[in-house]
């Protein structure tokens, strides 16, 4: 008798727990907080695995917001350096600007960071970034201890190196060139990648070489336009490689192409990393001669931008 009151005990709360209400709601969701570094890490180790974070990033840091919402990469960065890269960004016109973690609009192949100085809960260090050349003047950061947890608290990006790339240009535009480009604009010559463009009065241009040793990178230089805000918006990608090489750089985009007519000729338009627009321009051999990439990370060109590009666009020519 004792064994079947007990069975009925047990149905009794298999019955219960079976009919409890299954509109009961579920417990609010809290948000994910951000990953720690290692506490027993350096300084240097923990930037270092902050920019392997950063640079591996599957999509666009910035766009993406990754710096505010990524719970491992979040986990590197004060609250105050979270601010000050939001106000950075703010400061660009929706077309141009660099990435405030890097001090540059593309990403380095590599990151070497140098220790210089550290107290018990500061320190400072320097950023190398390997873009396939002379690795340029550093970065500066200062990292701040938070409750054991190395932490980025700023990065200062190299002010020389901005202003040896605007002392590098002493001529104004119109001594560039004497030439006028079809909306009377000046017309820049690259002797270098045998190409001419026009550009809006008052901008000033810079060449960049790939330094390849290995001779796979099919871009083999920029000519880049800098605003009178030194912004760099748009930049001419020249390329010496066939379309299978481009694509190992600039994979097809899944959204595809679109293709348009200007001035008589074809050009390809892609979008790249979220917030890049590209604009080939091909050779007589079908290959990739050139691009015009549109940075625009605040969102879509608008039309002052688009026209601009539409112009460079129109005067381009190729003198190879």
């Amino acid at each position: 008798m004792k064994g079947i009151i007990n069975m009925l005990l047990a149905a009794g709360v298999l019955l219960l727990v079976g009919c409890a209400s299954p509109e009961a709601a579920p417990p609010p969701p809290t948000a994910t907080p951000p990953v720690m570094p290692p506490v027993e890490e350096s300084p240097a180790a923990v930037l270092e695995a902050f920019y392997q974070a950063y640079i591996g990033f599957p999509a666009n840091p910035l766009v993406e917001g990754a710096y505010r919402d990524n719970p491992v990469i979040r986990g590197y960065l004060t609250a105050e350096w979270v601010d000050q890269v939001d106000a950075t960004l703010a400061s660009f016109d929706g077309m141009g600007g660099y990435d405030p973690f890097i001090c540059a609009q593309n990403l380095p192949g590599t990151i070497t960071v140098e220790q210089v100085n550290r107290a018990d809960e500061s320190a400072e260090l320097l950023v190398y970034r390997g873009f396939g050349g002379d690795p340029g003047p550093p970065l500066t950061v200062q990292m701040v201890r938070e409750e054991g947890v190395w932490r980025i608290l700023s990065i200062a990006c190299p002010a020389p190196a901005v202003e040896e790339d605007m002392a590098a240009l002493p001529l104004p535009p119109a001594e560039l060139s004497p030439d006028q480009g079809p909306g009377g604009w000046p017309v820049y010559r690259s002797e270098a990648y045998r190409f001419e463009t026009p550009y809006p009065g008052g901008w000033l241009v810079t060449e960049s070489a790939v330094d390849d040793p290995s001779g796979t990178d099919p871009i083999a230089g920029y000519v880049v336009f800098f605003n009178g805000d030194r912004l760099a918006p748009l930049a001419w990608v020249v390329f010496e490689g066939t379309w299978e090489q481009v694509r190992l750089v600039l994979p097809q985009p899944e959204a595809g192409a679109t293709l348009q007519q200007i001035d008589g000729q074809t050009v390809r338009v892609e979008e790249h990393f979220g917030s890049e627009t590209y604009y080939f321009i091909e050779g007589a051999d079908g290959a990739p001669r050139a691009a015009l990439r549109a940075i625009h990370r605040e969102g879509p060109l608008d039309e002052s931008a688009l026209a601009i590009i539409q112009e460079m666009l129109a005067g381009f020519r190729d003198r190879g």
